[in-house]
C-alpha cells in the first residue's frame, strides 16, 4: 500500500464510528417510516425479524443495509419508483456515503427470482450519510409516483 493510501484509509477509519452510529439513527428512521406505509408488503432487517433479547445479546450495530418487498409489484410499478428517486443512487457497490438501492427484478429474470424465493418487488437498499428526513421524503415521493 502506498503511503497516500495508507493515510486515506486511516483518515477514513478515524471517523468509521460516528459514521456507522449516524447510518444506524438513520435506518431506524427509514424503517419506522417503512413499517407505517401500506404500499410495503415487508422489511428485512436486524431491527424488524430478530427477538430484542438477541438482538441486543449478540449485535453490537444493526447497519444500514436493509431490504423491502414492494406490495403488488409489477415491473411498471418498479421502473417508476426506482426513476423517481432523486437521492439514492443504483447500487454497484455498497459500504460508500451515499445511499443506494438496487430492485431485485431486473426486467427478464422474474422466473430466476421465483425459484430463489425472492419477491419481484424485492428492493435492496443502502442508507448512506445524507439527511434522513430527505431520504425520506424521496422514498415516499417515489411510492407515490409508483402507486398512482
Amino acid at each position: 500500500m502506498s503511503p497516500m493510501n495508507a493515510w486515506l484509509a486511516l483518515r477514513g477509519l478515524r471517523t468509521l464510528p460516528v459514521r456507522l452510529k449516524h447510518q444506524e439513527e438513520s435506518v431506524k428512521q427509514m424503517i419506522q417510516f417503512l413499517q407505517q406505509d401500506e404500499r410495503i408488503q415487508k422489511i428485512y432487517h436486524p431491527l424488524v425479524h430478530t427477538e430484542p433479547h438477541l438482538r441486543d445479546k449478540y449485535l453490537k450495530g444493526y447497519g444500514s443495509l436493509l431490504g423491502f418487498v414492494l406490495k403488488d409489484a409489477s415491473p411498471a410499478i418498479i421502473e417508476t419508483f426506482i426513476d423517481s428517486l432523486q437521492h439514492f443512487t443504483l447500487a454497484y457497490s455498497w459500504g460508500g456515503f451515499e445511499s443506494l438501492v438496487m430492485p431485485v427484478f431486473k426486467g427478464n429474470n422474474q422466473q430466476e427470482l421465483k425459484q430463489r424465493g425472492l419477491d419481484m418487488g424485492h428492493m435492496r437498499m443502502y442508507i448512506g450519510l445524507e439527511e434522513v428526513n430527505l431520504l425520506i421524503e424521496d422514498i415516499q415521493n417515489a411510492l407515490d409516483c409508483a402507486y398512482k
